[in-house]
């Protein structure tokens, strides 16, 4: 496990190379950026209907079936984000232990 000062330093890292990127990910030099940015759009998109879904459902395999899409639709835009910022395996890593 590393310490606190040392994970914040790493997460300071990540900032700083993805600052470094940012133009490249404004200017949306490559349609490749394009296309991701949208498709986490339209994911972020089904999430909000699926928590309006999750709000008005009262049966409770009904709600086990949303939560499940809801996971399984948080997993697949992280990794798209961690695709988008080039993160390597232990970044992953930590950024998933600090959540």
């Amino acid at each position: 496990m590393i310490s606190k000062e040392t994970a914040y330093q790493q997460i300071q890292a990540l900032v700083k190379r993805f600052e470094e990127q940012i133009e490249s990910y404004r200017s949306c030099d490559h349609n490749e950026t394009l296309t991701r940015r949208d498709s986490i759009i339209s994911l972020v998109d089904f999430m909000l209907q699926l928590n309006r879904e999750m709000s008005s459902a009262v049966i409770p395999e009904i709600k086990e079936q949303i939560k499940a899409r809801l996971n399984y639709t948080d997993q697949k835009i992280n990794a798209m984000v961690y695709q988008l910022y080039g993160l390597k395996p232990e970044e992953i890593a930590m950024v998933e232990n600090f959540r």
